[in-house]
């Protein structure tokens, strides 16, 4: 049987509590200060908008938006820093 609530946060807090709920946000919100520190502004702003996606309703109870989610962010935030996707007309 699901158990769900009204958007991701709540089903978060309804299946795992209080102490799940932080642990969720912490994991959620601790790769925004790396991408702030790196300056990544894709980054941010695909959190910031994965993050608005989640009020409206359960973005992670699926599996696609759980892959794409996780992609696109690992992605946007670490994939500046992937030596082989840098030219080597900067090298110059």
């Amino acid at each position: 049987q699901r158990r769900g609530g009204h958007n991701q946060y709540f089903t978060e807090l309804i299946a795992f509590g209080m102490g799940g709920l932080i642990v969720f946000l912490v994991a959620l919100v601790g790769p925004l200060f790396l991408a702030n520190r790196q300056r990544s502004f894709l980054a941010t702003g695909f959190l910031i908008l994965l993050m608005l996606s989640m009020l409206g309703g359960g973005t992670f109870d699926c599996a696609t938006g759980a892959a794409l989610g996780g992609l696109f962010y690992s992605l946007f935030l670490f994939g500046p820093s992937f030596p082989w996707l840098k030219s080597d007309l900067t090298d110059e």
